[in-house]
């Protein structure tokens, strides 16, 4: 399990791939792309397995990167690009909306 967790996080969010899909095919939830519920529950996994740090590391980090964005566009986004800490967004496939002010987000960066 700690060789595998490296390669689902970025500097402070977790992402559902580990590598960039193409760009014909890039999904909403595809790297760079992190949703705050799929965080939520890494957060929560790693402090059950012990690891503290990292857990608070990426329960800092992510609301920050939500305030930043926040401070520049004033909306909270449904979803954040976890490269560039910002919610930057585009994808070809799937859902191809940020939509603001989502029920997620808002609920992590409450919590």
């Amino acid at each position: 399990m700690g060789t595998r967790r490296p390669r689902f996080r970025v500097t402070f969010s977790c992402c559902s791939t580990c590598t960039l899909a193409p760009a014909a095919v890039l999904g909403q939830w595809d790297l760079p792309y992190g949703w705050a519920p799929l965080g939520w529950i890494a957060v929560d996994g790693m402090n059950q397995c012990g690891d503290h740090a990292n857990a608070e590391r990426m329960a800092q980090e992510f609301p920050a990167t939500i305030r930043d964005s926040f401070q520049r566009d004033h909306m909270i986004r449904e979803k954040y690009n976890v490269v560039t800490r910002s919610a930057e967004f585009q994808v070809t496939a799937g859902y191809q909306q940020n939509v603001a002010c989502c029920g997620w987000t808002t609920a992590f960066i409450g919590r």
